[in-house]
């Protein structure tokens, strides 16, 4: 049986508008660290953020606590949440939840010439972290952390809802869901979403649909100077 182990988290708390990171941030990143070489004791560990400083600071202080500071770390665009722009969101937006709801509206469509789709972010997002199925032998686990809306786009398409509420809102900093990809002999991957104390298992067409979707969209970046928070 292969197996890669997922852990996917916003990042920690920002020092105000600043690209950086607070020390408790810092601290709790730390300790998210301990919890998972616990839970993992002889697992690989591998990174993985956005192009933003808090992500990769946040996903440093979380393998220095895994014991893990040597390891490597990825830097990918299909992390960042550049498609959540205000100027193209036709609704109200009175907080978090409102601001993602409002671009799941969109759905399979572009919201501009520029953004993509949500169903395109998601796919991205499963194909990015799919293609890291062999980088290193079993155990791995990929710690990949990214920004708000990012976590709660990616479920939308694996569990098919169509309102932020279906899951309990937006993700909090640091905050995370676990991925778990498997592969018995001569069968295809399997894929099960642990948040929030549930664990659901990802049908197999939702799967390969994302996936096939995401190998002809790539890990490209869209267009800077979309809304990251």
């Amino acid at each position: 049986m292969s197996q890669l182990h997922l852990f996917l988290c916003r990042h920690a708390p920002r020092e105000g508008s600043k690209d950086q990171i607070t020390d408790v941030g810092k601290q709790q990143a730390s300790a998210l660290g301990e919890a998972l070489r616990r839970s993992s004791p002889k697992g690989n560990f591998i990174g993985m953020c956005s192009r933003y400083l808090r992500t990769r600071e946040t996903v440093v202080a979380i393998l220095a606590g895994a014991g893990c500071s040597e390891a490597s770390i990825i830097q990918d665009a299909a992390l960042q949440n550049t498609e959540f722009n205000p100027r193209w969101l036709q609704a109200e937006i009175t907080s978090p939840n409102a601001a993602c709801n409002a671009y799941l509206q969109f759905g399979d469509t572009r919201p501009d010439g520029h953004a993509l789709a949500p169903r395109e972010v998601a796919a991205r997002l499963v194909y990015l972290l799919h293609r890291h199925l062999d980088d290193t032998p079993s155990p791995l686990t990929l710690v990949a952390v990214t920004h708000s809306g990012m976590i709660e786009v990616l479920l939308a398409y694996l569990l098919d809802f169509q309102q932020v509420e279906a899951i309990g809102g937006i993700f909090d900093y640091l905050e995370s869901i676990t991925l778990l990809f498997e592969q018995a002999q001569g069968a295809p991957w399997s894929m099960q979403a642990s948040f929030r104390s549930h664990t659901y298992t990802i049908a197999d067409n939702t799967l390969q649909s994302l996936l096939q979707l995401g190998s002809m969209i790539g890990s490209t970046a869209s267009h800077d100077g979309g809304t990251i928070s």
